[in-house]
């Protein structure tokens, strides 16, 4: 559990392990990638309080179910966006891909246009 441990040198990051060690029964995970899918598991339960849905059912990202298409959707335009060298997405962009938020987007205004990034961005990248 090394390198999950030495991430904690990025505040936001830390938090998110905080979180996760938190919510998920004080525990730490095993590697950086259990760390960030149980962190994208509490942001979708977290934000999925639609009639008829049960949060408590996504364990894991292999069992989203219905959701499983917008998820791959949104994973798409990320991948896509990094490509392209930006952490920032249009408001076109989101709807293009049909993307779903998930809980895992802020949004901000920029001369009055709305543009979306995963989460605070502490990268430094635009």
């Amino acid at each position: 559990r090394e390198d999950v441990l030495s991430i904690c040198y990025i505040p936001f990051v830390c938090s998110i392990l905080v979180r996760v060690y938190h919510i998920f029964d004080y525990t730490l995970p095993n590697t950086l990638t259990e760390l960030y899918q149980k962190f994208i598991i509490y942001a979708m339960k977290r934000s999925m309080n639609r009639p008829g849905f049960n949060p408590r059912r996504i364990e894991s990202l292999d069992n989203l179910q219905e959701d499983q298409k917008a998820f791959d959707d949104l994973c798409y335009c990320a991948y896509v966006n990094l490509q392209k060298g930006s952490t920032n997405f249009t408001e076109d962009q989101i709807q293009s891909y049909k993307c779903k938020h998930f809980g895992l987007m802020t949004s901000y205004n920029i001369a009055d246009t709305t543009r979306y990034q995963f989460l605070p961005n502490h990268s430094g990248v635009p």
